[in-house]
């Protein structure tokens, strides 16, 4: 399709990246997180994600579950390791644009219109099948070294939040 048929498909996915990036991370991920700590947020989110994207075409429980996981997993991560919302829109925005707009992906909310047009063969595993290429296990490896690489950093810099009984017991420990 060319260049020039990418301007339309980028503002779409930068709103996507946005509103999602506000509901997940800025809204729910962050008011769980405020009181059982990150661990219940991060398992919390990653359902609501995951069930989130079940309404798309072609979904399925396993696809979902794997979205659910791999990007709700990373994006959370990175959103814990920075604490802004900006890597979050990005990495939302540059997902949906690159699948989509670029490689002309099919799959789970993607129609397969791009620049590039797409197609893969081989096991479900490695293609993602009727699913697409982000239920891959490629795809899971990647996303989860990436996200454990922020959490562990995130750990390091102690941006891990504690459940809320644990910061009471610690707070009366130190008066």
């Amino acid at each position: 399709a060319g260049w020039t048929a990418l301007g339309v498909p980028l503002l779409s996915a930068l709103e996507l990246g946005v509103l999602q990036g506000i509901f997940f991370y800025g809204i729910l991920f962050r008011i769980v997180e405020e009181g059982p700590g990150t661990w219940v947020a991060l398992a919390l989110t990653v359902v609501v994600f995951g069930a989130a994207h079940f309404s798309s075409p072609g979904a399925s429980l396993i696809s979902e579950a794997t979205i659910g996981v791999e990007a709700g997993v990373l994006f959370a991560a990175v959103y814990v390791y920075t604490r802004r919302l900006w890597m979050v829109f990005g990495l939302f925005t540059a997902w949906n644009f690159t699948e989509e707009a670029v490689f002309g992906v099919t799959g789970p909310g993607h129609n397969g219109h791009g620049m590039l047009v797409s197609q893969f063969h081989g096991p479900e595993i490695l293609t993602g099948g009727a699913a697409g290429p982000e239920v891959t296990i490629v795809a899971m490896l990647v996303c989860l070294t990436a996200a454990l690489w922020f959490f562990l950093l995130a750990i390091r810099k102690g941006r891990i939040v504690d459940p809320f009984w644990r910061r009471a017991v610690a707070q009366r420990i130190e008066q």
